[in-house]
């Protein structure tokens, strides 16, 4: 199903920034972050939470703390359909040795298409995600600016560009005609995340390719490392814009959770 087909194109970037994160949070614990080699993680998660609706958007239950997520302004909640489902499946099955997906949302119009068979892809969808490697979520102990710092200047070296060779040699072997088109590097950091793009070839009806703008917002909150990825097809949007949605998207998150 082509609507599954849509998610795999950024799989490679969330194992590339699951491994940013961990050995970012590696480095912070004994003051040598230049020490140490990102790589992937491979060990299965144990994340356990539970979800509810709330006035703020969904809340998890994140190994003890809950999380509340904002949604995003004209973008839903995949989950209760057939279809939903699957793409939720899909996207767990894939992440499970490298994140936890809490969630995942798409715009709301194009979701209802896709739902009921108008559309077989969306254009506009996103995940959020939890860093847990080795069946742990990972803790953060930094404080978040200094977190932000360090993803910044992690997302800036040699290791970073090796985990996105990586992550698209691994994305092509899923599926030939998708991969990284173009890697943004960071494109901004403030007090709520660090942000980083990503152009990918994600496939498209046949054998057909289409591009795609990614723009992931990266932060702590209550020492969980989350991950806010946000796509687009790339025709309907521009970096700038995507990253000042981004931007507001990351700053109701930090402020939803108290910080």
């Amino acid at each position: 199903m082509n609507s599954t087909a849509n998610w795999r194109a950024e799989f490679g970037q969330g194992r590339m920034l699951s491994s940013i994160l961990r050995g970012l949070n590696q480095a912070a614990s004994c003051q040598q972050i230049h020490m140490h080699r990102l790589h992937f993680l491979s060990a299965c998660l144990a994340v356990f939470f539970t979800l509810s609706t709330t006035a703020q958007g969904a809340s998890f239950e994140v190994d003890g703390k809950t999380i509340v997520v904002p949604l995003p302004a004209g973008f839903c909640e995949l989950g209760g359909n057939p279809v939903d489902e699957a793409m939720l499946s899909h996207s767990r099955k894939i992440m499970a040795s490298m994140n936890r997906v809490l969630t995942m949302f798409a715009d709301c119009g194009e979701l209802a298409e896709l739902r009921d068979g108008r559309r077989e892809q969306l254009g506009a969808y996103g995940q959020v995600l939890v860093a847990a490697p080795q069946g742990t979520v990972l803790s953060v102990k930094a404080p978040r600016q200094e977190f932000i710092t360090k993803m910044v200047q992690g997302a800036n070296g040699g290791a970073f560009r090796k985990s996105m060779q990586e992550a698209e040699a691994s994305v092509k072997s899923r599926h030939p005609n998708a991969g990284i088109q173009e890697n943004l590097g960071v494109l901004d950091s403030d007090e709520s995340a660090a942000y980083i793009g990503v152009v990918l070839n994600g496939p498209a009806a046949g054998t057909a390719t289409r591009r795609l703008l990614g723009v992931t917002g990266m932060t702590v909150v209550k020492q969980a490392a989350i991950s806010v990825n946000l796509y687009r097809v790339a025709s309907g949007t521009s970096v700038t814009a995507q990253l000042a949605e981004q931007k507001r998207n990351m700053s109701a998150l930090v402020r939803a959770n108290g910080s």
